[in-house]
């Protein structure tokens, strides 16, 4: 299963890095509405269409499927998944250039280090 993939301390350590990365300056929302974290709902939204979620309430789906594994893996509260409207306006506010930026500059490190 994809999430479990995602469960090893590496890994989430590697996802809170990229949270951080994505932290961008074309997120519009203000800090009062945010139940739904940025780096969370993007990656469960990278996770959900790498496993086939096509539209925004296969993304809700996957999150409502997955709710209680990702909370337990990524330290999260959340009694429910957001709805299909939040995810789209969190993900519609993003600047997709900035979004490539912080995606660019999280990878740098990773090719850099010697492969296994």
């Amino acid at each position: 299963m994809a999430v479990e993939l995602w469960a090893t301390p590496s890994v989430v350590h590697q996802i809170h890095s990229l949270g951080q990365a994505a932290r961008v300056k074309g997120c519009l929302r203000t800090v009062q509405g945010q139940l739904y974290k940025l780096p969370h709902v993007l990656l469960f939204s990278i996770l959900a269409i790498v496993t086939g979620c096509n539209s925004y309430r296969g993304i809700v789906t996957f999150i409502d499927v997955h709710r209680h594994k990702l909370n337990a893996t990524f330290g999260l509260k959340w009694r429910r998944a957001p709805a299909y409207t939040a995810i789209r306006y969190i993900l519609k506010g993003l600047d997709p250039a900035d979004v490539e930026v912080a995606f660019r500059r999280h990878d740098r490190p990773a090719r850099l280090r010697p492969s296994p």
